[in-house]
């Protein structure tokens, strides 16, 4: 399968060119900790594979790695995968300060090689199929499905096409001239992932709302605590040992569920799926 265009393209607008900034990642980190989305991916995982340790996971389109790096502090054993070298540079960078050590591969996520088939118990990406046009963003899901074993769980977080807040939020950037998003993506409708998920061989099939309005609302609209001028008080990144005791923290007291409106008007929608045996 040849490499997606799109993603050529615009290769060198992926990432900084700076080493991330980890107090910006650990608040990151402990935003998918602490929303509804991760709740009902430990969920997924306690109910289908009993725990996360030993847990073979892969994570396509990592970025920085953060999920995944929430995945390796509960004991599973994490693979990162990316075709962009400055991506993969700054994962092992995120994990090297969070002292975690996960398997590192450069490859495109639609041309993985054979032994990568049939081998993890789970796979994930998070804000990366939306980047797929045309026959690639069907092999999007493929690649996912295809990497699991019978049985295996995947997960992809995308962003929803009915999502208001944040279209609301783009509108409102492009009329006063501020940037928005550099790379081009595509939301997905629920119908939309339904279908490509089954096309993909994926059964028990849930798509659910993963984050609140009020942090929709704070991310895309404005930050009231920052626009009132209140004092930051939210977590810094101090000490390795602190910031791994804090995530652990909140991913264990995170029950929340999205509410009625969120699940279906909420930025990010997750695809929970099971490939077939």
């Amino acid at each position: 399968m040849k490499a997606p265009r799109h993603n050529e393209q615009h290769q060198e607008l992926w990432g900084r060119e700076s080493l991330p900034e980890m107090t910006r990642v650990f608040r990151s980190c402990l935003g998918y900790a602490s929303c509804p989305g991760w709740s009902v991916m430990r969920e997924a995982v306690l109910g289908h594979f009993g725990g996360f340790h030993d847990l073979k996971t892969v994570e396509l389109g990592c970025g920085e790695g953060k999920v995944s790096l929430l995945f390796a502090l509960l004991g599973a054993r994490t693979t990162l995968v990316d075709y962009s070298e400055k991506q993969l540079r700054h994962a092992r960078y995120v994990a090297e300060k969070f002292h975690m050590n996960p398997e590192f591969r450069l490859g495109n996520v639609l041309e993985l090689p054979e032994r990568a088939s049939d081998r993890y118990h789970l796979s994930m990406s998070f804000g990366t199929a939306e980047h797929f046009f045309g026959e690639d963003r069907q092999a999007i899901f493929e690649a996912h499905a295809g990497v699991l074993r019978p049985g295996g769980l995947t997960f992809l977080w995308v962003p929803n096409r009915w999502a208001f807040l944040f279209h609301a939020g783009v509108w409102t950037r492009q009329k006063l001239g501020r940037e928005t998003c550099h790379v081009d993506e595509v939301p997905f409708s629920r119908k939309e992932l339904a279908e490509r998920a089954a096309r993909a061989g994926l059964s028990d099939v849930r798509i659910v709302g993963a984050s609140s309005l009020r942090d929709d609302f704070s991310h895309f609209i404005v930050d009231l605590p920052r626009w009132l001028g209140l004092p930051d008080r939210r977590s810094t990144f101090d000490r390795p040992e602190t910031a791994r005791a804090e995530l652990l923290s909140a991913m264990e007291r995170n029950v929340s569920r999205p509410g009625f409106l969120a699940d279906r008007l909420s930025y990010p929608l997750l695809m929970i799926g099971k490939r077939r045996a």
